[in-house]
């Protein structure tokens, strides 16, 4: 069916309108991290869209999506689903007071808080009381389980995050099942028309390996030809401290450094991108 230019004109016209309305939620097609330059360089996480987030077990996908997550919660209208087969949600809500309150993880973990702390933790406490993030830690066996625990819920998401893509398949899954999954993915966020954010571990590499090179190049992926073609946005996290590097190539300390490195992206910018990590909180920030 033919369409007129002049449709087309005022929908571009109101998106590049509402774009300074609003650091978190730019429009009706994309939501933001909270975080400007990687907004900026990235364009948001778009509606339909599959964006994955890879590294090394440890170096701190998790921790990171959870702090876009924290960031998300500061906006009511946005609704948040984060489904963790991989930690419980009492975890997930743990780790979220710890970002938000600055308490170490490890002393929330063991109960070990003074009573300064505890009132910290009351106070983050209270700006996570919305009902505006739901959480599925079920374990599932199947992936069609998994899908179908998505595809069949009754709230009405404006994001999705999985926590992580290797928990959604099975123990014995092999290569083709986590293909599988990734295509499902995809296309269920154009189903759901909505952003779907996943977790993805990469497997080859150790923190105890002999390991320099800053990032994980595209390349990496093109023997993973299935994240390469599905996914709208891929982006790869590294910090130097995962690899005991302490000083970079310019003799800087590294200290709570770390580099998100945008590999592929349909809506703007392939580069990296510089923010803080707090190891004792798990939490990003600029």
């Amino acid at each position: 069916m033919l369409k007129s230019i002049q449709y087309s004109i005022e929908r571009i016209i109101q998106k590049l309108e509402s774009i300074n309305k609003d650091d978190t939620k730019i429009s009706t097609n994309k939501i933001l991290t909270g975080f400007h330059e990687l907004d900026k360089k990235l364009n948001g996480f778009n509606k339909k869209q599959l964006i994955i987030i890879a590294g090394h077990p440890g170096i701190g996908k998790t921790s990171f999506i959870l702090s876009c997550i924290s960031n998300l919660l500061k906006r009511s209208e946005i609704n948040t689903a984060l489904y963790s087969p991989s930690q419980s949600i009492d975890q997930i809500t743990k780790r979220l007071l710890s970002i938000r309150s600055g308490v170490p993880y490890g002393r929330l973990l063991a109960g070990k808080l003074d009573k300064f702390e505890v009132q910290i933790i009351k106070q983050a406490a209270k700006q996570l009381e919305v009902n505006h993030l739901m959480v599925d830690d079920s374990i599932v066996e199947k992936t069609d389980e998994f899908i179908g625990a998505i595809e069949n819920s009754t709230f009405s998401p404006d994001i999705i995050f999985i926590d992580s893509l290797q928990y959604a398949i099975p123990k014995n899954g092999d290569t083709k099942s986590y293909n599988f999954l990734i295509c499902k993915l995809s296309n269920l966020a154009v189903q759901l028309n909505l952003p779907i954010v996943a977790i993805a571990d990469l497997d080859g590499v150790s923190a105890d390996s002999d390991f320099t090179q800053q990032w994980i190049s595209l390349s990496y992926f093109r023997n993973k030809r299935t994240f390469e073609e599905q996914a709208a946005k891929l982006i790869s996290i590294y910090r130097p401290e995962y690899y005991k590097i302490d000083r970079d190539e310019n003799n800087k300390q590294t200290h709570g450094k770390a580099d998100l490195h945008i590999l592929k992206n349909e809506d703007g910018f392939e580069s990296a991108v510089e923010l803080k990590y707090e190891g004792k909180t798990g939490a990003y920030s600029v």
